[in-house]
């Protein structure tokens, strides 16, 4: 798989993304006219409760927090920014940092459906919060949900899965692999010339049976495994799955452009954001006429995925990703050496029920005993490898860009939940 491609979506209960090489860092943003683009610095806590629940109401303490958090990212929450934001939650468009918007960011925060706009909720010790935790700052995350773009706007996570169950119902219809492949590919250009986005090139490749497809940056390609459309009879859960990472990974492209957008935007030129990023050039030129400025809503979000990807945080997170598919390897190189020994036992066990004579019993014996210290050493190795697997596979998760796409991706299986499912 090329270097620089999104890791790819998987199929397992707890999907495991694996690249075979690091993302390299970018080079130093350089342009003559560009503005540098910093990132946001990290949220302040909240205010518990005795039962150690978040608490709404916020004291003096949390709100010097949020003010202070306020000032250190004041070049990209400008007081036009803080207007905007502040209109969209109801309250005076002051453009400043008062108490009262404070405690409207926070009562915001605790009332969101994170469920319904990303399928999942947000765990504090053994409670489960069904919105964000109330600290009075909103986050370039925070801010997506209340300027939604694209693909994430909750009239177009309705339309794709619509447009899902429709093709579920088209799949056995359309004449074969071909006819397939056309029916994603439409589904894909519907999808994406909705949001504005030039439309990927929509690739086939066969991949392991538990991997669904990724994007690829550098090409503007979406790669789906070609197995799943061969498959005669593919059951309407993996179906369904497939078509939703048709548009986890078209949110890929999609923040793939408003990063372009973004380096156009603070003064870069075509060339200078491709030379920088390596994004396929022709989105660059499209992401030109379209430019997000850095002081914006849409700039904030966007940003935090340059960040991540090309900026400040791009190292990191090339090192986690190595880490965690290395682990991915020696937790499946484990499981494999685990099932050839749990083999090896079943065949001792059957012979010992053979005629033996008592020297070859003893033998075996002795065999089956050393095999059996040999499986619980190899097991107690999987759990370890398992568990450091799943602390970086939590950070993988946490990549601004990766927790962008899988909940867009729980918007559209939310709402299929909540409004398409048939009893």
């Amino acid at each position: 798989m090329p270097v620089e491609q999104l890791q790819s979506r998987t199929a397992s209960s707890s999907p495991v993304r694996a690249s075979s090489e690091p993302s390299a860092q970018a080079p130093a943003l350089q342009a003559a006219k560009a503005k540098p683009l910093v990132p946001t610095t990290q949220s302040p806590g909240f205010v518990k409760d005795t039962d150690g629940s978040p608490r709404r109401e916020l004291d003096g303490a949390q709100l010097q927090k949020a003010r202070t958090w306020y000032a250190a990212n004041a070049a990209q929450y400008t007081p036009a920014v803080l207007r905007q934001l502040q209109a969209k939650l109801g309250e005076p468009p002051t453009g400043k940092v008062t108490n009262s918007f404070l405690q409207k960011v926070a009562d915001w925060q605790i009332t969101f459906d994170l469920a319904e706009a990303a399928g999942r909720f947000i765990e504090v010790g053994d409670t489960l919060v069904a919105g964000y935790l109330p600290t009075g700052v909103l986050t370039p995350e925070q801010v997506s949900r209340l300027f939604p773009t694209g693909l994430a706007r909750p009239a177009q996570v309705a339309a794709f899965a619509i447009s899902t169950e429709e093709t579920i119902a088209k799949w056995d219809h359309v004449g074969g692999y071909d006819g397939r492949r056309k029916l994603l590919a439409t589904l894909l250009a519907h999808e994406l010339k909705a949001a504005g986005i030039l439309m990927p090139r929509f690739d086939l490749l066969k991949m392991d049976e538990n991997s669904y497809g990724y994007y690829v940056p550098r090409t503007h390609a979406i790669v789906v495994n070609s197995s799943l459309l061969r498959q005669p009879d593919l059951p309407q859960s993996e179906l369904r799955e497939l078509c939703q990472t048709l548009y986890h990974e078209a949110r890929h492209a999609e923040q793939t452009f408003s990063v372009a957008r973004l380096l156009c935007g603070s003064g870069m030129t075509v060339d200078a954001a491709y030379q920088h990023t390596k994004i396929y050039r022709p989105l660059v030129r499209s992401a030109a006429a379209k430019p997000i400025r850095p002081a914006s809503p849409e700039g904030i979000v966007a940003n935090e995925w340059y960040q991540s990807r090309y900026g400040a945080f791009a190292a990191q997170r090339a090192a986690d990703l190595n880490t965690k598919d290395k682990l991915a390897l020696e937790v499946a190189k484990s499981k494999e050496t685990l099932a050839a020994l749990q083999a090896r036992r079943v065949t001792l066990q059957q012979k010992l029920k053979t005629n033996l004579t008592a020297i070859q019993r003893n033998e075996v014996t002795v065999t089956l005993n050393a095999l059996q210290a040999e499986i619980k050493a190899v097991t107690a190795k999987l759990e370890t490898q398992r568990q450091q697997h799943d602390v970086y596979y939590e950070k993988y998760r946490a990549l601004p860009g990766e927790r962008d796409a899988w909940d867009v991706e729980g918007a559209v299986n939310t709402y299929y939940l909540r409004h398409l499912e048939k009893p």
